[in-house]
């Protein structure tokens, strides 16, 4: 899927917080990504099993049920491998190798730029698509 060859990136947006995820929203939606969204681990949980989508970008603070706990779901009870790119508000190393270990294939440290945000769904989708 790469939106220089008039396809469109399905993203599933996890976050709690709404004005975050309008911010994603107004910048992606402009480039041309087809995006849905929930605001907590439950209903992040039941779209990314029962809908198809190219990547996910997932909060690890969800209220509900934690953006950890729902990648680790989406790997071993379900079996999904589609990309994930786990949000967290923590810098540390151990955080990111906790979502890296829990199934994430990438992740971006709040706050995060828009730009770099882009970049890092492109190179998982693409990733994806190659193997």
């Amino acid at each position: 899927m790469d939106l220089s060859q008039g396809k469109s990136i399905r993203l599933l947006v996890i976050e709690g917080d709404e004005q975050l995820t309008a911010q994603i929203y107004a910048y992606l939606e402009p480039l041309g990504y087809v995006l849905d969204s929930a605001s907590n681990g439950m209903l992040g949980w039941q779209r990314a099993v029962s809908e198809a989508y190219d990547a996910l970008l997932i909060d690890v603070m969800l209220p509900g049920m934690d953006g950890l706990t729902l990648c680790r779901r989406l790997r071993t009870e379900s079996g999904s491998e589609i990309p994930v790119i786990m949000m967290t508000s923590s810098e540390s190393v151990e955080n990111r190798v906790l979502c890296l270990n829990w199934g994430a294939d990438d992740f971006l440290v709040k706050p995060f730029d828009f730009l770099e945000m882009e970049a890092r769904i492109r190179a998982v989708v693409r990733r994806a698509v190659s193997l």
